[in-house]
């Protein structure tokens, strides 16, 4: 059972289109903006002014593959228009080694390199497109349609802030402007 289920129409993430072609590139969603939580047993995702915690930080950790049914995690619905490869982005951060990691699934399946997602461990938030074994992030949407990306629980303690999703390769968020997602 889900501990809320806000699908509403602010709570659905569109893809933001191109102004020239009207194809889809990229969602910006902001991680308190789930559509749908659900707590762990000991574990849940606490919201923040504008991030998400992963709570209470007692040294809890949750690894593939028992993350997908264990760990406390966020859903976001997302109505894609564009299939293809989605660069996955995270804004996040922890505050040390036992604090710095998060799981993402795609509709509710592990996804090959979403899980242990890397976030700094300096305590203030940047971007991170790499999982721990160096893998860039991403993930294939192979029809249009409603779509769910899950935000799993890995280590507790870890912070995150917002996520985009993109077509493009060569996007980094460190170094462009990021868009706002209408709602």
């Amino acid at each position: 059972a889900f501990a809320s289920d806000r699908r509403d129409g602010r709570q659905v993430a569109r893809l933001l289109q191109d102004a020239d072609d009207g194809t889809a590139r990229e969602v910006v969603i902001e991680a308190e903006n789930f559509s749908r939580k659900r707590d762990s047993a000991s574990h849940q995702w606490v919201a923040g002014a504008s991030s998400l915690t992963a709570s209470p930080d007692d040294g809890t950790v949750y690894q593939k593959p028992g993350f997908l049914a264990d760990a406390a995690r966020t859903d976001y619905f997302i109505q894609f228009s564009t299939p293809g490869y989605y660069h996955l982005w995270v804004y996040g951060a922890g505050t040390d080694a036992g604090s710095d990691s998060c799981h993402f699934s795609f509709d509710g399946e592990i996804a090959e390199g979403l899980d242990n997602v890397t976030l700094t461990r300096t305590g203030t938030p940047a971007w991170s497109n790499t999982a721990g074994e160096g893998n860039t992030l991403g993930v294939w949407v192979r029809s249009p349609g409603m779509h769910v990306l899950s935000l799993h629980m890995a280590e507790d303690g870890a912070t995150v802030d917002k996520m985009i999703l993109t077509l493009d390769f060569e996007y980094n968020p460190a170094t462009h402007p990021v868009p706002v997602t209408p709602t």
